[in-house]
């Protein structure tokens, strides 16, 4: 996941208020987050869009060139293009991350990250969702990934707070008892 720093979320609010409306700053976000993806994939376009021998004009007219190939919106192509003229572009996947995020804060929505060794069936889904709703009392939206090195179990992220389930997290409460004198 890209590196979420002070940067990219204060480019974030900045397209948040210029969005105005969380269900559009949604969309946008997820426009962005695409095009992120694209230039990680292209070494290439990567390069051309760091490297300091091209014009800031020249970067931002390969952006909005792609912008317009992959038909982003207006209001995308211009957050992507102030990004572009403060050399801030490849930190594109950061400011979408945050937008998203900023966006489900102002419809009351959570976002839960949750980790597992193997893939969950969506009964599994469901019913996590549903007990993370309850705990949290609003709605939740869950993004699933799979972590090989957790040997089992889940590791929720909600609210800023991470509830581990993971085998590897009790044994390391364990350690913490066992180190402290209290067992």
């Amino acid at each position: 996941m890209a590196n979420l720093d002070r940067v990219a979320l204060r480019y974030a609010k900045a397209a948040f208020d210029f969005l105005a409306d969380a269900k559009k700053a949604a969309g946008v976000a997820s426009e962005i987050a695409a095009f992120s993806e694209a230039i990680e994939k292209n070494s290439e376009l990567r390069g051309a869009l760091e490297n300091e021998a091209f014009s800031v004009d020249d970067r931002c007219a390969v952006v909005k060139d792609i912008a317009e190939k992959m038909g982003l919106s207006q209001d995308a192509t211009r957050i992507l293009g102030v990004l572009a003229e403060n050399r801030r572009v490849t930190r594109a996947g950061s400011v979408a991350v945050r937008l998203n995020q900023l966006a489900l804060a102002a419809a009351d929505v959570a976002a839960l990250d949750v980790e597992s060794s193997e893939e969950l069936p969506a009964a599994d889904r469901k019913k996590i969702e549903e007990q993370f709703s309850k705990l949290l009392g609003k709605k939740v939206e869950a993004h699933y990934s799979i972590q090989s090195q957790l040997l089992g179990g889940l590791r929720v992220t909600a609210a800023g707070r991470t509830y581990d389930g993971t085998l590897s997290g009790w044994l390391e409460k364990m350690e913490e008892k066992i180190m402290g004198g209290h067992l």
